[in-house]
């Protein structure tokens, strides 16, 4: 069972992450559908997507405090998007596909995504 000290030893969500990945390596961490079989991605293979990610956004000049957004269907790309973004202290602001342009328009003003 979790309780408050479980909690404090990890700063934030990205720390929890990449020691979850230390210690399940090469063990299936995602899975994707690639046409009609499902692959897995391991824990070792999202940690590299995600650094690279991140590591991508920090040279477009995302920083500490700004606002992404996440425009994708339900997929392994989005948890790589969100923990890259979590990475470089940014926040993550989700928007659904299906969300029409008047949505969008909506989340993004609200959220100050810019």
């Amino acid at each position: 069972m979790l309780d408050v000290q479980t909690y404090q030893r990890w700063p934030n969500l990205c720390a929890l992450f990449l020691e979850t990945a230390a210690q399940r390596g090469d063990a299936p961490c995602l899975w994707r559908r690639d046409g009609r079989a499902w692959q897995s991605l391991s824990w070792h293979a999202v940690v590299d997507q995600v650094t690279q990610l991140a590591q991508g956004l920090e040279a477009l000049g995302v920083e500490r405090g700004a606002r992404v957004a996440i425009v994708a269907e339900n997929r392994p790309e989005w948890l790589v998007a969100e923990l890259a973004i979590l990475a470089l202290g940014a926040v993550a602001v989700p928007a659904y596909v299906t969300n029409t342009e008047e949505d969008h328009r909506h989340v993004l003003d609200n959220a100050a995504v810019g």
